[in-house]
């Protein structure tokens, strides 16, 4: 598989081959900048509610108390979902992918795919579109509004998580995030211990394993310049600029 993904990086005039995966091929530059955060799911709720630790019970209590509801929709809420992602993607300094990947997802997916939505006074606040992959559940893209965070996250999680032991789900997969960021912490804080993932590169036409992560300081000027653009200006912008970035 090596020899065959080396061949056509090289065909493609590719720099580097990158591998991702949890066991790493021996001899691989490798980075373990990534981990993974998986939780299983036992059979009823109260048992899965007595795994998360107090604050974060609290939160979800509090994202209850606060009139939040949930929605579970498919491209019915793909405009909605689309609305607060570019809002966070701005906040987080990276351009929007379009909305037609979402749809396309969506669309070849079908069932095995959907978006849920947190509504607040009819406005969505937090959202999350997810798979299912064999007895996994995992909220592939996640996004909220910078300023309703509050019990928002935390209940979309727990509906999820609700939803999953209800199809007979087994694995609540919290998806990848880089170490000491805010998402790490913030599933850290669920009490999941993370795996680690091994990003593993084939180097093709250059010396160094790339660096690509936004903690790079050459790209400290290009995120805040776009976290100041105006939201309107990103959101057309955006979806222009994202194919040229991993």
């Amino acid at each position: 598989m090596l020899e065959e993904a080396g061949a056509l990086a090289r065909s493609m005039g590719a720099r580097y081959v990158e591998l991702r995966q949890e066991q790493g091929f021996a001899g691989l530059p490798t980075k373990d900048l990534y981990v993974c955060f998986r939780q299983q799911l036992h059979a009823n709720h109260d048992a899965n509610m007595q795994e998360i630790p107090g604050k974060r019970r609290r939160s979800i209590r509090l994202g209850a108390r606060r009139g939040l509801t949930e929605n579970f929709g498919h491209m019915d809420l793909v405009s909605a979902f689309y609305d607060v992602y570019t809002i966070n993607m701005r906040h987080l300094g990276s351009p929007a992918v379009p909305r037609r990947f979402f749809q396309a997802l969506l669309e070849e997916y079908d069932r095995q795919c959907f978006i849920l939505g947190m509504f607040e006074e009819g406005r969505m606040v937090a959202g999350a579109l997810c798979f299912y992959y064999r007895d996994s559940l995992m909220p592939y893209f996640e996004s909220s509004l910078p300023d309703a965070r509050t019990g928002a996250n935390d209940l979309l999680y727990w509906s999820l998580m609700c939803h999953a032991t209800e199809r007979g789900v087994r694995t609540f997969d919290f998806g990848r995030s880089k170490r000491d960021s805010g998402s790490y912490h913030f599933k850290r804080h669920w009490g999941i211990e993370p795996t680690p993932l091994a990003y593993q590169y084939l180097l093709i036409a250059q010396r160094e394993m790339p660096n690509l992560s936004p903690t790079n300081p050459k790209f400290s000027l290009a995120i805040r310049a776009w976290r100041k653009t105006p939201l309107p200006i990103t959101r057309w912008l955006g979806p222009k600029l994202s194919p040229y970035f991993p």
